[in-house]
């Protein structure tokens, strides 16, 4: 019995190997697929590579090569493009929010760098600012002042109290474009850290976006915290 079984099974895949290369030849080597052969008189009106099509998807022969399709890439672009502000669509709720952590700004830091932090924080409608150390309070107003001169923007700023043990105390900061954002002033507080258990307490502010209508505006609150990772416990 298991004879003709076997006769029966070499003649099956005889016919399919010759329906196979009958309606399809195989193409290319580094890019290998099947596409059909020319059609012969006679043949179905529905080719049979639309009835294998969930079985074999059609890809674009990667050996063709044509002078019309030729074409050389350019060389790298070598323009350096300046920062942009953010650009955020009028009548839009959508704004960008930032977290700049200014590594114990003084006001010595500042005159080095306070062209270049205004043109980073430009970039966005919110921005949260960590380790304000300088003793002077001018240091958030001039930074808030840089950045309108460019015009187009009108930030504002706000400023928590200084913050930590003697010798390390620091200032959290907000500035915040008034034509992207209000602030609620007078919920602006600082986290009551009963415990000590931060060197400088969280500064939270509430925030609406402009650019919709109250009853549908975004609201929300921001909470400016700077954590060390080596003193922080899990």
């Amino acid at each position: 019995m298991k004879k003709p079984v076997g006769i029966l099974v070499i003649i099956l895949v005889a016919a399919v190997s010759w329906i196979f290369f009958k309606n399809f030849q195989i193409t290319g080597l580094a890019g290998l697929r099947v596409v059909p052969r020319t059609p012969v008189e006679g043949s179905p009106t529905t080719p049979l590579t639309e009835r294998l099509a969930p079985l074999f998807p059609s890809t674009p022969d990667t050996n063709t090569t044509t002078a019309s399709t030729t074409s050389v890439a350019p060389p790298p672009s070598t323009t350096v493009h300046r920062r942009q502000d953010a650009n955020t669509p009028q009548g839009r709720t959508t704004i960008r929010v930032a977290s700049f952590n200014l590594d114990s700004l003084t006001a010595t830091k500042m005159r080095r760098v306070d062209a270049l932090l205004a043109d980073i924080c430009r970039m966005f409608d919110v921005i949260a600012l960590q380790g304000v150390q300088a003793q002077e309070d001018y240091i958030i107003p001039r930074l808030t002042e840089l950045m309108n001169k460019q015009g187009g923007r009108d930030f504002d700023y706000l400023v928590g109290p200084r913050l930590g043990p003697p010798g390390y105390q620091q200032q959290y900061a907000f500035v915040y474009d008034q034509q992207a954002v209000m602030c609620d002033r007078p919920e602006l507080y600082t986290i009551d850290d009963r415990d000590n258990l931060m060197v400088q307490e969280p500064l939270v502010a509430w925030f609406r976006t402009v650019r919709a209508p109250a009853d549908k505006a975004f609201t929300f609150s921001l909470v400016n915290v700077s954590v060390e990772p080596e003193h922080a416990k899990l």
